[in-house]
């Protein structure tokens, strides 16, 4: 197999991660399989970031470092299409700067692609405040189309299924999910899980139950387990707004959807209410494309925070 054809891609986004960056490093160069490209994208760090990554980089080739010259973005949205954007390989992982993986991460995911083509990503297990096992009802395998974007979509403290958006995907089919990264979300609505809602509607996941990767909570922040019930209306809005108005998503999937949703219990009793604001978010995120298509410089400045 041509060495380009079978190399991967590993994109980290950092800022300001000096005393943390240098474990994610050490955990991703010392992977068994060893045709990769680590991609990082510096995004103006004022701490030693620059310094560690720079002497990496020396050492192992295998690291293209990136030193944006001011901030690219508010949060780090920009950051983590920036580190795809700049891949080469058949196949993409995207890695934030102060996680744990396995040695054998990444070899055990490519073989899973590798051997299964039908599907086009591949997640392990994971540890994040605790673990979380892809088995029985919890594995994605099982789930095929709008049974994958419900299961996805409901997330809570005990689904945690949205962590596959750090799993091994084919480069070719994220692509086409970036072809809308100017649209604007609000504040609370996190990139990654409109990401992973949207792709699980066209695609199918592959999860293994080895515990591969290790998640680390930001300092200070501690899971309200207690209090998040998952989406609320607003949320939930948005985000089937966005799947509704995606040229991804089919529309037979789109209709299976709709189909769906009014037995869920996020409109919490006002369906009416609850109708008219996703109908007003379609209509919104319509012209927000037909904005960002002909005057791209209109949302080019920033994204939310991730």
């Amino acid at each position: 197999m041509d060495k380009q054809d079978s190399l991967v891609s590993i994109g980290m986004p950092t800022k300001d991660r000096g005393h943390l960056i240098r474990r994610a490093l050490d955990s991703l160069l010392s992977q068994t399989y060893k045709n990769f490209e680590l991609i990082i994208s510096d995004n103006g760090s004022s701490d030693d970031t620059q310094k560690i990554c720079e002497v990496y980089a020396l050492k192992d080739s295998r690291i293209r470092y990136f030193r944006q010259t001011e901030n690219i973005g508010v949060g780090s949205a920009h950051n983590f299409d920036f580190v795809r954007r700049q891949a080469r390989g058949k196949y993409f992982m995207w890695a934030t700067d102060d996680d744990w993986w396995d040695p054998k991460f990444i070899e055990t995911l490519k073989n899973i692609l590798d051997k299964n083509p039908d599907f086009d990503l591949a997640m392990s297990s994971f540890d994040r405040g605790g673990e979380y096992v892809f088995s029985g009802d919890k594995n994605l395998t099982l789930f095929d189309g709008v049974e994958l974007f419900f299961h996805i979509f409901s997330v809570t403290p005990k689904n945690k299924s949205n962590m596959a958006i750090y799993g091994l995907f084919r480069r070719e089919f994220i692509q086409k999910f970036f072809r809308r990264a100017q649209i604007p979300l609000p504040p609370y609505l996190k990139p990654e899980r409109v990401l992973i809602a949207e792709m699980a509607l066209c695609a199918k996941f592959y999860t293994i139950p080895d515990i591969l990767f290790k998640k680390f909570l930001p300092e200070n922040r501690v899971i309200r387990s207690s209090r998040f019930k998952g989406y609320s209306a607003a949320v939930v809005a948005r985000i089937l707004a966005f799947v509704l108005t995606s040229p991804n998503v089919s529309l037979a999937r789109k209709l299976k959807v709709l189909a769906r949703f009014h037995k869920l219990p996020h409109h919490r009793g006002n369906f009416i209410r609850f109708t008219a604001a996703v109908f007003a978010y379609v209509i919104f995120y319509i012209f927000s494309e037909i904005i960002a298509h002909y005057s791209p410089a209109a949302f080019s400045k920033e994204l939310p925070r991730a």
